[in-house]
């Protein structure tokens, strides 16, 4: 008997060859773009938490960084309104770049070139490990070749790639793959439930409110997951109720988590309930700027990351074919643009596009796909249109990543200073 692998088993092993490439060929990209300036701005108030924590330096004026790291009239002591779960996801990442730094000789004091790299490193490999759950998840759903294409596009025709790669500090890769990993699981609970897969999802929630506790809003995901009717839509609150006892051990798990946020907060403010952002907040409840937030050039999603009309369209086309991911898709996009329209600084700063739709990304790419594929299914001038549109969008996107010189923000930052930008991409 031949022990030589069929056709099948080629094309597996041929099929797990280029997901390794794939995926390596991401990590070595990514973190080849990571300059040295990688602990600064928002990064520094998200990694405060380590150094302060691995050296003590709670209070250090080294720290401080005005609208970051700032120092608490009351107590004396200095306070970052950034959540700890960036700097713990962080933390394997700065205890080998100690390691290294104490091997190397390089000065042990949290900035020095390891721990840069250490940073440059954590943003690649959440980057990769965020790309490589959407494979998993999106694989018998849409295909190889499509599995690989939606994750690939994400990246490179969106912000995705300059907060992966040179912003690396920032919460935005880690929360991607956090996110990416919280589709699959959630509907595997959906599916099976039980108490180890309670645990699990308790915990990978957990670290997504740790990290930016607006994501909590992903718990839309499963509660919307194939509900296309009020009965539906009860049908998935009595399971909940059925299954009480498993939500409340993950909703113990959440909150456990966020302990120790309450716990810095009483110790660097002497309250436990802190405003981390004074000043800040949502003015915009009763009138979101929804239409800037998707088409203004001040960091608009879809003038910043065009190829995700697609998605958009996947969203309607799923609608119309009463696909499962469809309305779960439709309730996180409606309900976090909802948000970041109600922000007071709807644009998110001086930001490359509009940063805070990363952390979602993963809840567009089955819409993604599937409206990929079925433009392509559609006619053959369909597919030319749409791999020729494909193509121009992400690399306008890539492309003008490049061109970025923060802040494009402000009075000056307008229509015209875009297309300015837009015409030197194209050699304009």
């Amino acid at each position: 008997m031949s022990l030589a692998p069929g056709p099948e088993g080629w094309m597996d092993q041929r099929r797990r060859w280029l997901l390794s490439i794939w995926l390596l060929g991401l990590f070595v990209f990514a973190a080849d773009q990571g300059g040295t300036h990688v602990i600064r701005q928002d990064a520094q108030g998200y990694y405060f938490y380590l150094p302060a924590f691995a050296f003590g330096e709670w209070n250090a004026e080294r720290w401080h960084f005005l609208g970051t790291v700032d120092r608490n009239p009351e107590t004396g002591h200095l306070h970052t309104k950034y959540t700890y779960g960036t700097a713990l996801l962080q933390a394997p990442f700065f205890a080998a770049a100690h390691v290294v730094a104490g091997l190397t000789g390089a000065e042990r004091n949290g900035i020095s070139m390891p721990y840069k790299l250490g940073i440059v490193f954590c943003g690649a490999f959440y980057l990769v490990l965020g790309c490589g759950l959407l494979y998993a998840f999106l694989r018998s759903r849409v295909g190889f070749g499509t599995a690989i294409l939606v994750p690939t596009l994400l990246f490179a025709g969106t912000s995705l790639f300059y907060y992966s790669a040179f912003m690396p500090g920032y919460s935005h890769a880690i929360s991607f793959a956090l996110i990416a990993g919280w589709l699959g699981s959630s509907l595997k609970l959906l599916r099976k439930p039980g108490w180890r897969r309670f645990a699990g999802n308790g915990v990978l929630l957990g670290l997504i409110v740790a990290v930016r506790p607006t994501n909590a809003l992903i718990v839309l995901w499963p509660l919307f997951w194939n509900v296309y009717s009020i009965s539906a839509f009860g049908d998935r609150v009595a399971w909940g109720l059925k299954h009480l006892g498993g939500v409340l051990l993950a909703a113990g798990i959440v909150a456990a988590l966020f302990v120790p946020q309450f716990v810095y907060w009483h110790y660097a403010t002497g309250t436990w309930g802190f405003a981390a952002y004074p000043g800040e907040g949502f003015p915009y409840w009763s009138w979101p700027r929804i239409g800037p937030v998707l088409g203004h050039v001040r960091n608009g999603l879809l003038v910043y990351a065009p190829v995700l009309l697609f998605a958009l369209y996947g969203i309607v086309h799923g609608l119309r074919r009463r696909d499962p991911y469809a309305p779960a898709s439709l309730a996180c996009f409606l309900a976090f643009t909802y948000l970041f329209a109600s922000w007071w600084a709807w644009w998110f700063g001086g930001a490359f596009g509009h940063r805070a739709y990363i952390d979602i990304l993963p809840v567009l790419a089955l819409p993604l796909g599937h409206g990929l594929v079925s433009l392509r299914e559609h006619s053959r001038w369909s597919a030319r249109v749409t791999m020729t549109l494909v193509v121009l969008f992400t690399a306008y996107t890539f492309l003008l990543t490049y061109q970025y010189e923060p802040p494009w923000d402000g009075p000056d930052w307008d229509r015209e200073a875009w297309w300015d930008k837009v015409k030197q991409i194209w050699g304009g």
